[in-house]
């Protein structure tokens, strides 16, 4: 069922892709219209390449968001998206030169290690607790180039374990 009908030259902003048709959105009347579009009822004049670049895009949000959910770090993320990932940086170094500026964020990689003992309770019981101590394994250095990261270096001093965090 249509939802609008758009004049020649309007803004439409692509929000969303599947194989069957896109999802498009635009201003119609002082309102925000979104709905999807099938590929044949599209204009013919619309560069190919913008489809393209969209599905591009898709991939790489995709990627993206994979590396946020597994607490990493990829090439061309962001720096919020670093910082969605992987928190906030200890330390930050930044450079300009001939060829432009470029950033250095440096975290500290953790491992947690269970540590015992025993306290006592509100009836004089003794109870035994498990606390988590963070111990600095190495370091995680992330370049960023153009706003977006360019190499991705992690240094562990603890070779043996494999559980590290990020902060």
């Amino acid at each position: 069922m249509p939802l609008a009908t758009f004049y020649p030259n309007q803004k439409i902003e692509l929000i969303g892709m599947s194989p069957e048709g896109y999802l498009i959105q635009a201003y119609y009347r002082n309102n925000t219209v979104s709905g999807w579009i099938h590929p044949a009822d599209l204009p013919s004049d619309i560069d190919p390449a913008l489809f393209t670049k969209a599905k591009e895009n898709q991939v790489h949000h995709d990627t993206v968001a994979v590396a946020i959910a597994n607490k990493s770090v990829i090439q061309g993320m962001t720096p919020d998206e670093v910082t969605q990932s992987v928190g906030s940086p200890e330390q930050v170094i930044s450079r300009t030169d001939l060829n432009g500026s470029s950033l250095t964020w440096i975290y500290t990689t953790y491992k947690e290690v269970p540590q015992y003992t025993y306290a006592v309770d509100r009836f004089g019981r003794a109870v035994l607790q498990t606390i988590s101590v963070k111990i600095p394994i190495g370091q995680l250095t992330v370049d960023f180039s153009n706003g977006v990261v360019t190499s991705v270096t992690e240094s562990k001093t603890d070779l043996q374990n494999q559980d590290i965090q990020t902060n």
